[in-house]
């Protein structure tokens, strides 16, 4: 409600942000307006569950329960690594005429084991070995299950929107989802800090527990109003497949010959590839070694909301002007440097995290945008699906040799520092300069790859029509 709101007062301004075509009925419609507005919740609802279960809190529940630092990586990693599997999804949901009851059980199953279950195992009485091998089994089979239900989801709800709404109504979801997803971190954060600061707990949990489990009671409260929204979103009948061109394994596997669509798309699998390098360490690094807490980490979350807002309109602009090719290479370099600052990250140097969250959301914001595009760019016309689908795994999977990449660095340098400009650092330090050097070659990548030809701008605006 808040994020409606203020997407409301927003759209005074930006009229692309208007709420009022997907929320209400009017004249000319397709009649979807009820199914529209519990889509716009539902996916409101699922950002503040993946506020409240993921990311730091999934981080923090793994060092409650004594996990190592390659286990809490490997943990991370299995959402890229298990998403690979959605390339093979159609396989599966092609053949079943109605998908929405399966669909939402798949999602129920999910939701049940990413918000209940994995809080509920360690308090078993059962072995720590036997615990953390439950916790890793529930963390692969949830996110098996999410791969393969995601792409089902994601063409039924598509289902309600007509293509004039498109462009804006993504714009209002990322938008709102940033909004609501600050407000919930910022409200989490506050409320997992007062329990720690003031030692209250359930029987004989910890403080930091008993914050875990309030926040997914919370998260389990908002999943049963996500449910009840898609309960009440309509599936409408889908295209039949005709037998001689029904998907196949050789179809899902298509791209790989298209020598252009892969150089292009490389781009942004290199991109994953980089960005997994840190991973979960710099999570640990925070919360271990540096002691922020967590108001801390969700005020310097919304101190970057202004900033991706205002960065967002003014990367669109760029592209439409000098196209995309030009503008990559640059954001690349942006989002890169945010690094060289995580490096000055130290327990008496904490506020550098600040600007990291500005610099890295502005520039990741505008990448974001770039590589919404980049599949289009040298995308055939038939078999789209399936490109779509092998570029998102593709994705996936460098992003998870990236973490691997990561633990392998982390696990070699452990315990050894270097003399940065006259200061000894950690390894949790230095891979942030790795990274950065590694964004720079990137970018340099980009520019050859993506300015081969002065043709991707005219390729991305017919793709797109």
């Amino acid at each position: 409600r808040v994020g409606a709101i203020l997407l409301d007062r927003i759209a005074d301004v930006y009229p692309g942000y208007d709420l009022r075509p997907y929320l209400l009925s009017y004249s000319n419609s397709d009649g979807g307006a009820s199914s529209r507005r519990n889509l716009l919740s539902y996916t409101y609802m699922i950002s503040v569950i993946n506020t409240l279960v993921t990311g730091t809190y999934f981080v923090s529940l793994m060092i409650e329960m004594g996990a190592s630092e390659l286990y809490i990586t490997v943990a991370g990693a299995m959402a890229s690594l298990c998403g690979v599997i959605q390339i093979f999804a159609p396989l599966i949901l092609e053949k079943i005429n109605k998908r929405k009851k399966i669909l939402i059980a798949m999602h129920s199953v999910y939701l049940f084991m990413n918000v209940v279950l994995l809080v509920i195992i360690p308090l078993l009485e059962i072995s720590k070995t036997l615990m953390l091998t439950l916790f890793m089994s529930s963390v692969i089979i949830m996110n098996i299950i999410n791969s393969i239900s995601t792409p089902g989801i994601s063409i039924w709800h598509m289902q309600n929107l007509p293509k004039i709404m498109h462009s804006n109504y993504f714009t209002i979801v990322k938008t709102g989802s940033i909004i609501i997803a600050t407000a919930t971190s910022l409200a989490a954060g506050r409320i997992a800090d007062t329990i720690k600061e003031n030692s209250l707990s359930l029987g004989t949990l910890t403080p930091a527990y008993t914050a875990f489990l309030l926040l997914r009671l919370l998260a389990f409260a908002v999943g049963v109003i996500a449910l009840f929204n898609m309960l009440r979103i309509e599936e409408k009948p889908y295209a039949p497949t005709n037998d001689k061109k029904r998907v196949s394994l050789k179809i899902l596997l298509a791209p790989i010959s298209n020598k252009e669509f892969m150089k292009t798309i490389s781009i942004y699998m290199f991109h994953m590839f980089v960005s997994g390098i840190v991973g979960q360490y710099f999570n640990v690094y925070l919360l271990e070694i540096v002691k922020v807490s967590y108001t801390f980490l969700s005020v310097s979350s919304t101190v970057s909301l202004p900033f991706m807002l205002i960065t967002a309109p003014i990367c669109t602009r760029l592209i439409n002007k000098y196209s995309w090719a030009k503008v990559l290479p640059w954001v690349l370099v942006g989002e890169g440097s945010a690094y060289i600052f995580n490096a000055l990250i130290t327990p008496s140097t904490p506020y550098f995290h600040f600007v990291v969250m500005i610099i890295f959301y502005g520039f990741y914001t505008s990448s974001q945008i770039v590589f919404s595009y980049l599949p289009y760019v040298s995308m055939p016309n038939e078999n789209r699906t399936a490109y779509i689908g092998f570029f998102t795994a593709s994705g996936l999977l460098f992003s998870f040799l990236g973490t691997l990449f990561g633990m392998m660095f982390m696990t070699v340098t452990e315990g050894h520092t270097i003399n940065f400009f006259g200061v000894s650092v950690c390894n949790y330090q230095y891979v942030n300069i790795l990274q950065f050097i590694l964004f720079v070659l990137l970018a340099v990548y980009a520019y050859f790859i993506a300015n081969r030809d002065d043709t991707g701008r005219t390729k991305i605006n017919a793709a797109r029509k």
